[in-house]
């Protein structure tokens, strides 16, 4: 029962104008997209990877395809990090590559990368892409 001046069809017209549940996330940038489907971003990396590929730098690269379980998180939750892209080196050492655009990169996510990078063997890559569209590598 709505307790105010306004009539039930004005209120239940409100309703349907409200923004859809996580707006405020997504007017924050701070949505994430569903698992296993590549923003621009991703894919573009993926390209450079091909072209390393190609050269006889990357021997396979796949996106997405493991998780790393780092820890909990506040509410008592398994916490687990997947990185973008998975490739292995032509000299055999494995990457995980995490693409972030230009902008600033959210602390969770770094600290999340960087816990992988002390409790797994291999190297952990934060790639940031550039605005002449090439990617910057730092290694975690």
């Amino acid at each position: 029962m709505v307790m105010s001046s306004i009539s039930q069809a004005e209120y239940d017209a409100l309703l349907a104008k409200r923004p859809a549940k996580g707006w405020r996330q997504k007017a924050r940038g701070l949505t994430n997209h569903r698992r296993s489907e590549m923003n621009k971003t991703e894919a573009a990396y993926g390209l450079e990877l091909s072209v390393l590929k190609a050269a006889g730098k990357v021997e396979w690269f796949e996106f997405q395809p493991m998780r790393f379980k780092v820890g909990k998180d506040d509410s008592g939750r398994d916490a687990w990090y997947t990185p973008d892209w998975i490739s292995m080196l032509s000299d055999g050492a494995l990457e995980a590559v995490d693409c972030k655009g230009s902008g600033p990169i959210q602390e969770a996510s770094y600290v999340r990368i960087r816990a992988a990078a002390l409790l797994y063997p291999i190297r952990f890559i934060i790639a940031r892409m550039q605005k002449n569209g090439s990617f910057e590598r730092r290694e975690i």
